[in-house]
């Protein structure tokens, strides 16, 4: 599912931004919702803190309440979603600078003015190569704190002991989750395999499995010896003998 997110308190645009959306994706066999704000308040950052889809943000420079620049920020670093696409869509081109030197990961940055209606359908076609339809993220709140963690990073997922809690091991951090495992494994996917009570792997990131210490080594050469041994030949078909 890709979820377009339009920020826009000019109707007339609004509509325009649907029909170039409409038209766009009649080439492309994917499901998508359109969700419609005319400003940056409440509403808008409720959206994006519970999101987990991949979106597509077509965002105004000025609204009544906040402006995009500031709004791409918030989904950039406050809730760390580096993964959607975002262009900013104005009349005030005098902002394309300050828009670009943010380091925000803009897709584009479109003059209303200027072939507008031609960029935003080839901005929205490079965006949806971007898509992968698979769950991107795992998302959860802790100690008043929101967090997105992008699954293809993970590489274990452990229960903490003594504790309903669990630890998330990634490329390059850990982190803790108030989540049970059992809850946490039906927000995954299917690159991902519970090997043991207290654990489940992410299959594209073991690098080698010991089958005889029953240790698993991940690509970013961190072990774990959390394999049951019931488990063990899923996983080895899962992966390939070869690893």
């Amino acid at each position: 599912m890709v979820n377009f997110v339009i920020c826009e308190d000019e109707i007339i645009f609004v509509r325009m931004f649907e029909k170039i959306i409409s038209k766009c994706m009649v080439a492309h066999d994917i499901n998508y919702n359109v969700h419609i704000f005319d400003g940056y308040g409440s509403d808008f950052e409720n959206y994006i803190k519970r999101s987990s889809a991949f979106n597509i943000y077509l965002l105004d420079i000025k609204t009544k309440c906040g402006t995009g620049i500031n709004a791409a920020r918030m989904i950039r670093e406050r809730y760390h979603d580096w993964t959607s696409m975002i262009m900013i869509i104005t009349s005030y081109a005098e902002y394309k600078y300050e828009a670009l030197t943010k380091r925000l990961m803009l897709i584009d940055f479109i003059n209303k003015l200027d072939r507008c209606e031609e960029k935003i359908f080839n901005a929205i076609n490079i965006a949806i190569k971007n898509y992968d339809e698979r769950p991107n993220m795992l998302t959860y709140e802790y100690h008043k704190t929101f967090y997105r963690i992008n699954l293809k990073d993970i590489m274990l997922i452990e229960k903490e002991p003594e504790s309903g809690r669990c630890i998330v091991h990634t490329s390059d951090n850990e982190y803790i989750i108030p989540k049970s495992l059992n809850t946490i494994e039906k927000m995954l996917d299917k690159r991902f395999l519970r090997v043991h009570k207290s654990a489940i792997v992410n299959v594209d990131n073991i690098k080698k499995i010991d089958p005889i210490l029953n240790k698993m080594t991940f690509k970013n050469e961190k072990t774990s010896c959390l394999l049951a041994r019931g488990k063990k030949r899923e996983l080895l078909e899962c992966i390939g003998n070869d690893r």
